[in-house]
C-alpha cells in the first residue's frame, strides 16, 4: 500500500494521469482550489485544470496544506510543481516545518537534478531507481553524501535506498514475482 491506512492524504497529480482518467479509487478527485478548500474528505486527489496549473496556484495549495495540518502529501512529479533551484514558498514551509504540524511529504521525480536541492537535503529517505543522466546521478549522490550511486548505477529492478544517518546507501532489488 502506498498511502497510510488512516489520516488525511492528499495526492497532487500535475500530470493528470495518476490512477487513470477518474483518479484513484476511494479518493475524491478535485480540479480547483475552491473544491479543495471545501472538501471534507480524508482522501483527496488534486488534478488541476491545465489553465490553473502554475506555480502561484501550487504555492497556494501548499500553504493550504501547511495551515490545514495533519496531512500526508504525495506529489507525483515534483518538478512540474516546483521546478528549478528554489522551491515555492508553501512547499518549502511544508518541507522544513511541516513535521511539527503533522505534514508529511513524499515527492517523486524522474529528474532529481531538476528539483530544488532542499527537497533532497531535507529527505529522511531517498530511493533512486535507474537514472540515465550523469547530472541526476550526481544530484542523488550529493544528497546521500556518497558517490557509490554514481559509480554503480541501478540496473534492472535494482534501486538505491538511503536513510539519513546511514553511513552509505544500500542497493536493493524489487521482487516482482511476489515470493
Amino acid at each position: 500500500m502506498l498511502f497510510p491506512p488512516t489520516g488525511s492524504v492528499l495526492v497532487l497529480d500535475p500530470k493528470g494521469m495518476f490512477g487513470g482518467p477518474s483518479g484513484l479509487e476511494d479518493f475524491q478527485l478535485v480540479r480547483n482550489l475552491h473544491a479543495l478548500r471545501w472538501s471534507r474528505k480524508d482522501r483527496i486527489q488534486l488534478r488541476l485544470h491545465p489553465r490553473l496549473d502554475d506555480t502561484e496556484t501550487w504555492d497556494r495549495v501548499f500553504w493550504w496544506i501547511w495551515e490545514r495540518k495533519n496531512t500526508f502529501v504525495y506529489i507525483d512529479e515534483v518538478n512540474l510543481i516546483s521546478p528549478g533551484a528554489f522551491p515555492i514558498g508553501g512547499l518549502r514551509a511544508c518541507i522544513t516545518t511541516g513535521r511539527e504540524r503533522g505534514v508529511g511529504v513524499l515527492a517523486a521525480t524522474q529528474r532529481p537534478a531538476g528539483i530544488p536541492r532542499i527537497l533532497r537535503s531535507e529527505s529522511e529517505w531517498t530511493y533512486a531507481f535507474h537514472l540515465a543522466t550523469d547530472d541526476d546521478l550526481e544530484a542523488v549522490a550529493e544528497s546521500v553524501e556518497n558517490d557509490i550511486v554514481v559509480r554503480r548505477r541501478a540496473q534492472g529492478h535494482q534501486f538505491w535506498v538511503h536513510r539519513q544517518g546511514w553511513d552509505r546507501p544500500r542497493c536493493m532489488e524489487l521482487n516482482l514475482e511476489g515470493r
